[in-house]
């Protein structure tokens, strides 16, 4: 469980990795994941292993806005471990997250103190996906807009509170309805006011 910046050796499955480029420099940004979290990675060496693979390696873990993220540098060592291990989400309360300043992938656990205005079903810019109005982004213009779902809300646990937003895909497993759904009871309701709460 690694809560502070510095140099550590952790051993972790990779959950998810992708090759990419800058300033013609390749690198590979993913996701290690042990029992106590998540942690995102990026690796400025070979990196020859799958996701699903256990790996132990060595590397200089950083914070920037309370998320802490591990860089693997030239000089680490990292190798292929058979080993299993169980990737599972750190559980935190709200007032440990507010404290840590922020965190990656955690599980909080609270009451929804409210359901906020911007809520249902809203239109998006096609472009920089922004909420639109009338087919108007505030950046774009007149847009041909693409249908989305969200829920935006205060969630308390005794600890804290914190603003969320939460997108299409979980709002549909929350709600039990597909966005195609909702469409389909706004149109038959003349409105979009029917999931805004």
């Amino acid at each position: 469980n690694v809560k502070d910046p510095g140099w550590v050796t952790i051993t972790g499955k990779i959950l998810s990795k992708e090759k990419r480029e800058k300033n013609d420099k390749k690198f590979t940004r993913g996701v290690i994941g042990d029992e106590t979290g998540r942690m995102p990675f990026t690796s400025w060496v070979d990196f020859d292993f799958n996701e699903g693979d256990v790996v132990e390696l060595s590397g200089m873990v950083r914070s920037w806005l309370g998320m802490l993220s591990l860089s693997i540098s030239e000089g680490a060592e990292l190798k292929k471990i058979d080993e299993e291990v169980e990737a599972k989400h750190l559980k935190i309360s709200i007032g440990e997250l507010e404290e840590r300043g922020g965190g990656f992938e955690v599980v909080v656990i609270g009451e929804l103190l409210e359901i906020q205005k911007g809520s249902g079903l809203i239109v998006r810019c096609p472009i920089c996906r922004r909420a639109v109005k009338g087919n108007n982004c505030t950046i774009h213009g007149e847009v041909d807009g693409v249908w989305d779902l969200r829920l935006k809300g205060v969630l308390d646990d005794g600890t804290g509170n914190l603003s969320m937003i939460i997108g299409r895909e979980l709002c549909e497993k929350l709600l039990g309805k597909s966005l195609e759904e909702f469409k389909e009871e706004a149109k038959n309701a003349m409105g979009s006011a029917i999931v805004s709460g």
